[in-house]
């Protein structure tokens, strides 16, 4: 794995800077990136993904599209079977990508961790306040084709956690309508159909994908199996750690539940004793530790969707 931490002064700076460390991973080629359009593309060899610094509720944002391939005369959220064309023609009718808002500029840091496989960022808009975004390719279970994922971090300005897009959120029956605040979904590919994360539409009720990346914000509404496993990960009483793998699930049109595979070095935990931000040890192996967006210890029902509680991610971290 390849590890970097620094500073940015922006989300374009931060997107140059992506550009610099993905050309030093083995295996990633950055197809163009262009500061002034603020676009990113690049590939490796199992997929292609764009990249673009937009703007939603007056927020500095940054947005991921999953594609087929790269065609410099299409534009980004139009490339060769790009999710964000599917996104918009079956669930969100203002879909543009995986979207991830940063509340300000400049940021405290930065953290990039990558394999041939994915690129997973961190980034520490201030001494509280996280935001995740990445894309890459699901550790799979089973056979099948694809398995490429983009996901981020989005806020909406309200004091209620269900409007938030967390990483691959967990929760499957969401009204989404016009709502323009769930047009920024976590995506993942499966046998060349896009599945969005908390997708819900009439004619395609149920229809989508799971994750962890909400456990313990909503509780209600939340069928994935591994939701008990995040509760349980932080003992008590000798205060170890249980790390649970970010697994993936299809909600298919049978209304069966089927498990797809992992998102590689990328795990959820309560992190009531873990300071945010830090590297510590686990197991033998190093994971970058911090939370889901500002962690803060408060019973569940002060509702507030920058304020993740206890809930925390760990990367793992190979330097």
């Amino acid at each position: 794995m390849t590890y970097q931490t620094g500073n940015a002064s922006s989300v374009v700076d931060l997107l140059s800077k992506l550009a610099t460390f993905a050309q030093s991973v083995d295996g990633w080629v950055v197809d163009k990136i262009d500061t002034k359009a603020k676009e990113l593309y690049l590939h490796n060899e199992n997929c292609f993904w764009s990249l673009r610094v937009g703007s939603s509720n007056s927020l500095p944002t940054l947005y991921i599209v999953i594609n087929n391939q790269f065609n410099a005369n299409l534009s980004w959220d139009n490339q060769v079977g790009s999710s964000s064309v599917n996104g918009k023609a079956n669930f969100y009718r203002y879909y543009w990508g995986a979207g991830t808002n940063f509340h300000h500029e400049p940021f405290a840091s930065y953290t990039f961790l990558a394999t041939t496989q994915y690129i997973h960022v961190v980034v520490r808009v201030d001494s509280r306040r996280f935001r995740h975004f990445g894309f890459g390719t699901l550790k799979k279970d089973g056979v099948y084709v694809d398995g490429h994922y983009a996901y981020g971090t989005h806020s909406t300005n309200t004091n209620d956690t269900s409007y938030a897009s967390y990483p691959f959120t967990s929760d499957m029956y969401l009204y989404i309508g016009s709502r323009e605040y769930r047009s920024f979904a976590s995506v993942v590919r499966v046998n060349e159909k896009d599945y969005f994360f908390g997708a819900n539409e009439s004619g395609y009720e149920g229809m989508g994908a799971m994750g962890i990346g909400d456990a313990t914000i909503k509780r209600d509404y939340k069928p994935h199996p591994d939701m008990l496993l995040v509760e349980a990960s932080l003992s008590q009483f000798n205060n170890l750690i249980t790390l649970v793998p970010q697994s993936i699930y299809l909600h298919l049109a049978s209304k069966q539940y089927q498990r797809i595979g992992v998102v590689p070095d990328f795990y959820v935990a309560r992190i009531d004793s873990v300071v945010p931000g830090t590297i510590r040890e686990i197991n033998g192996e190093k994971y970058y530790c911090c939370a889901a967006t500002m962690f803060q210890t408060v019973t569940s029902n002060v509702q507030d969707e920058d304020n993740s509680y206890d809930l925390g991610y760990f990367y793992r971290v190979i330097e």
